[in-house]
């Protein structure tokens, strides 16, 4: 699932930017395409819960003892401010789409098939948190939890959903 997770993580990314454009579109009284933006978005939305519901329920779980914890939510951020750039043009009629959708393109495919794994700030609005985390053998991964970790040395149940990104299978209490 690791190639597949990712590239559905990148893709889901992108929830996000089309609220903004339905935003410009129902602020230029476009409600047909702010309509179809939101759709877009709920769709994408639905996809992501659908892998992370799949991920905590039918990927093989493993034990993990954090050696290391560092909080890497603030990754995300940047992300989102590119996702507002869009505002800035009131006129989605002289945007130039095809380079939009090759820039996603791109985007998709350099995530999904590198090491180079880019936050989905989606999983922020669906309340999630990410850690760069290593074990005691000293790999480091990247985690997906519901929870605040605040200390090391923590057991946690988790699922692989790529080589390097983990997500935790059940939050205790």
């Amino acid at each position: 699932m690791s190639r597949l997770a990712k590239l559905f993580l990148a893709i889901t990314a992108f929830a996000p930017a089309l609220l903004t454009y339905a935003a410009i579109s129902a602020i230029n009284c476009d409600y047909w395409h702010a309509a179809a933006f939101v759709a877009g978005c709920v769709l994408l939305v639905l996809i992501c819960v659908c892998l992370l519901c799949f991920a905590k329920s039918s990927l093989q779980s493993r034990t993990y003892c954090t050696a290391t914890v560092e909080t890497a939510d603030g990754d995300v951020f940047g992300l989102l401010l590119v996702y507002l750039l869009p505002l800035i043009t009131r006129d989605l009629s002289t945007y130039n789409w095809l380079a939009w959708v090759i820039v996603t393109f791109v985007f998709c495919l350099v995530v999904s098939t590198s090491y180079g794994y880019h936050f989905n700030p989606l999983l922020v609005f669906l309340r999630y948190h990410f850690y760069k985390v290593t074990e005691t053998d000293g790999l480091p991964h990247v985690l997906i939890t519901r929870r605040r970790i605040y200390k090391t040395g923590e057991t946690l149940e988790v699922a692989r959903l790529a080589e390097y990104v983990l997500i935790e299978k059940k939050v205790p209490g």
